[in-house]
């Protein structure tokens, strides 16, 4: 609790304006509202629960609504910035039209200011629009995962005005790892650490200051999302923010199209 509240304050005196959170996500919700200051400026986003089933019925709109109510019980708020449906399919199975409702009268009651969804891919990006367009659409993406830059998913979602945040930017901290300390599962995959490692060297980054430039200089990101652990993660990725260099550097030739290295679903650890 402590180590918490001490990542709040300094993420309030950094000017930081987003937090992201879950139901699902443990006690994260109990424990950032005994945390948060009682007038604070975060936007707060959470999510609906995982249903994954094969049809959505009225009572599991009810149950996303009681569970956002509990949300806001935990998170001592009146509401949240955002809700976004934390399992993309659960919209895409017969009745999955009844959540999108459901968080709809939830923006009618001011319980919620904006809905989204949380979704992987650019197949599923096509799937949400043809049914309704997202206030917040959360994806990945980092200096390996392009795909939905490569796509044009980024720019289409850009064009109608979604609120895009990136998540899995240091995927899942793969790209933080010095060469020596990569799993075995990548071994396939080291001609490509390598080339990393070059351009590192050539450009005189350190790996949390690519992975951080690639993300933080995309007009299409409104919201990048970070995990820490603690004061000094966030310390040093203010540190490696500051740092980082102008480099005019065209990024594209790091990407990967192997799911089996950038869908951390499919790693075998």
């Amino acid at each position: 609790m402590l180590i918490t509240g001490k990542i709040i304050a300094f993420a309030e005196e950094k000017g930081i304006e987003v937090l992201d959170t879950a139901s699902s996500y443990g006690d994260s919700e109990i424990v950032l509202g005994k945390v948060l200051p009682t007038q604070h400026c975060f936007r707060i986003v959470t999510k609906t629960p995982i249903f994954k089933t094969n049809q959505i019925t009225p009572r599991d709109a009810s149950i996303l609504k009681s569970t956002l109510e509990l949300s806001l019980k935990r998170l001592r708020l009146c509401r949240v910035y955002g809700l976004l449906v934390h399992h993309v399919d659960d919209l895409l199975v017969p009745g999955g039209r009844l959540l999108i409702d459901e968080m709809q009268k939830l923006i009618t009651s001011g319980l919620v200011e904006k809905m989204g969804v949380s979704l992987y891919t650019g197949e599923q990006i096509d799937q949400i629009l043809e049914l309704f367009t997202p206030d917040i659409i959360q994806l990945p993406v980092s200096v390996f995962d392009q795909r939905l830059i490569e796509s044009g998913h980024l720019k289409k979602l850009k064009n109608k005005g979604v609120e895009i945040h990136a998540r899995s930017i240091f995927l899942q901290g793969l790209l933080l790892i010095e060469p020596e300390l990569i799993p075995p599962y990548f071994e396939s995959f080291s001609t490509h650490f390598s080339l990393y490692s070059q351009f590192l060297e050539m450009n005189n980054l350190s790996r949390l200051q690519a992975a951080l430039m690639f993300v933080l200089r995309m007009e299409e990101l409104d919201t990048v999302l970070v995990g820490v652990s603690c004061t000094k993660d966030l310390k040093e990725i203010f540190n490696a923010m500051n740092t980082i260099q102008d480099i005019n550097t065209n990024m594209s030739f790091l990407a990967i199209d192997d799911e089996k290295m950038i869908n951390p679903l499919f790693w075998k650890l």
